[in-house]
């Protein structure tokens, strides 16, 4: 922005000492416009990681989204892989990761929210989740429809955050 700046600038002044007044509030209509513009998309992106970082914070200080993270957080350490046979409060936990996963993955991949910034603050979390979760994900999908999760799936697959062979679908 600074470099554009310096350009638009060198360019209206060299215009200004040997152009005529009209060629000259012309160009510095433009500049204007085209400096407004820049600013309008910079402070759409900056409004979006700003909804992103409170989203993801969000995360932390809802209860059973917490809990189900600490949960996973567990397998992922133990090195164990998920499977569809889990008892009724680890599927809970898992869904609830899964699905809060699934909304992040999705509202990234329209950009309503930052994709870099929900890479940066979650993604490698979301990644081993992902990963251990490759057998539950299987099997819910046999049983629920190959779709499940694919929002989740398909953003960690765009960003190279998963080997080319993970893929469940």
């Amino acid at each position: 922005m600074a470099l554009l700046s310096v350009i638009a600038a060198a360019i209206v002044i060299a215009l200004s000492l040997g152009g005529n007044s009209r060629d000259l509030t012309a160009l510095s209509v433009a500049v204007a416009v085209m400096f407004g513009a820049v600013t309008s998309v910079q402070n759409a992106h900056m409004h979006r990681r700003t909804n992103t970082i409170q989203l993801l914070s969000a995360f932390s200080t809802t209860d059973a989204l917490s809990a189900s993270d600490a949960r996973m957080a567990r397998l992922i350490a133990s090195r164990q892989t998920v499977d569809g046979d889990v008892d009724e409060e680890t599927d809970c936990h898992i869904i609830n990761l899964l699905d809060y996963y699934e909304f992040i993955c999705c509202a990234a991949e329209r950009r309503h929210i930052d994709p870099a910034t929900v890479i940066l603050l979650r993604g490698s979390s979301m990644r081993s989740a992902y990963l251990v979760c490759v057998p539950y994900l299987a099997a819910r999908r046999e049983r629920f429809g190959t779709k499940l999760y694919m929002g989740y799936e398909s953003f960690l697959a765009a960003h190279g955050l998963l080997p080319v062979s993970t893929g469940v679908s």
